[in-house]
């Protein structure tokens, strides 16, 4: 009985110790979920601010990227604009130079074709002027030849009429002198006939010098007017040559001129990229899992004991003693109802009563 009492002490210590051993398990276990805690929440302090410092250097990138797509775009288009103006300022002053030159060969050819159209006018000036100096030479001659025949037939008939009294002079009479006469007046008469002839022949021969001068006149005036047409003919194709080597010109300059350059299509602005959301860390309950000593069984007391013993001593003399027992049992039922017996619970006394009442009914 003395064994029973003092190892209730020893119970409870056991029991304390069980209970410390697990308090520490718990509270480790506590500040090791706490020390996590407190990492993942730095853990997403640390990704969010990477996180969001990684959008901030792409956002300033694309925009950067974005600021030079933009201003290359420009500086490109400006230097083809600036290449652009210069092959039409070189394409200008193409067209000034085919325009001079037009110019330049148009003022020579006037002066060509002034100095041909001269010639021309001084040559049928000078065939005129000749045909009229031979036209006149051959009147002159022809007026030479009839005062010449009208000398000679003056002269005939003058010498004829001194024949004739020459003859009469003489004093012959009958058929010698009438023979006389008709052979002076015969010769007479076949000299001015000779002198009429070769005067007939004379006209005849200057009116023909003057037909052929008047037919070389013709043809001078005729070659002189083709010439004319031909310089003409020959100025219109040479100015003819003048706009097309002027359009050939143009046409090189024109060729020269760039593409007029078009600014390409708008650089699409870059967006904000999106801020992502994160998921707040679970905080636990860290008071949930902490051990109660209750946990561990109930406290043994001095009555439990006593108890113990006494079902011990009870069943060496429980064959004499059954009615007794049977009242013990009654008894400690009906103790169990009140604050209990020997310093035991409610709850032990009256499962000792009820276990001894079925013992003792067997």
């Amino acid at each position: 009985m003395v064994l029973e009492i003092f190892g209730v002490g020893k119970k409870n210590r056991a029991r304390n110790k069980r209970y410390e051993r697990a308090l520490e398990l718990w509270e480790e276990q506590r500040d090791e979920k706490r020390a996590q805690y407190r990492y993942q929440k730095d853990a997403l302090k640390i990704t969010k601010r990477n996180t969001y410092a990684n959008l901030d250097a792409q956002d300033q990138n694309r925009l950067q990227s974005y600021n030079y797509e933009v201003a290359r775009q420009r500086f490109e288009h400006d230097a083809e604009r600036k290449v652009y103006e210069r092959s039409v300022q070189e394409a200008t002053q193409g067209f000034q130079f085919a325009d001079l030159a037009e110019q330049q060969a148009n003022l020579q050819q006037d002066r060509y074709l002034f100095e041909n159209e001269l010639a021309l006018d001084l040559d049928e000036q000078q065939t005129a002027l000749n045909y009229r100096f031979a036209a006149a030479g051959l009147a002159v001659h022809k007026r030479k030849a009839k005062t010449a025949a009208a000398g000679d037939l003056q002269k005939t008939a003058i010498d004829s009429l001194k024949a004739a009294g020459q003859a009469a002079a003489r004093g012959q009479a009958g058929r010698n002198a009438y023979k006389n006469q008709q052979a002076i007046l015969a010769e007479s008469a076949a000299i001015e006939n000779q002198i009429v002839e070769n005067l007939f022949n004379e006209n005849l021969s200057i009116d023909l010098d003057l037909r052929k001068l008047s037919d070389q006149l013709i043809f001078d005036k005729t070659s002189l007017e083709l010439s004319r047409q031909s310089l003409k003919a020959s100025d219109a194709v040479q100015r003819m040559a003048f706009k097309r080597d002027k359009l050939q010109a143009y046409m090189d300059a024109a060729r020269r001129v760039e593409m007029f350059p078009e600014m390409g299509p708008p650089i699409p602005k870059p967006f904000t990229l999106p801020r992502p959301e994160f998921q707040k860390v679970y905080k636990p309950n860290f008071k949930i899992g902490k051990p109660k000593i209750d946990d561990f069984g109930e406290k043994a007391s001095f009555g439990d004991a006593l108890l113990a013993d006494a079902l011990k001593i009870g069943g060496a003399v429980l064959t004499g003693v059954t009615a007794g027992a049977s009242a013990g049992a009654t008894g400690l039922s009906a103790a169990a109802g009140s604050s209990g017996i020997f310093g035991m619970s409610q709850t032990t006394a009256a499962g000792v009563g009820a276990g001894l009442g079925s013992f003792l009914s067997q």
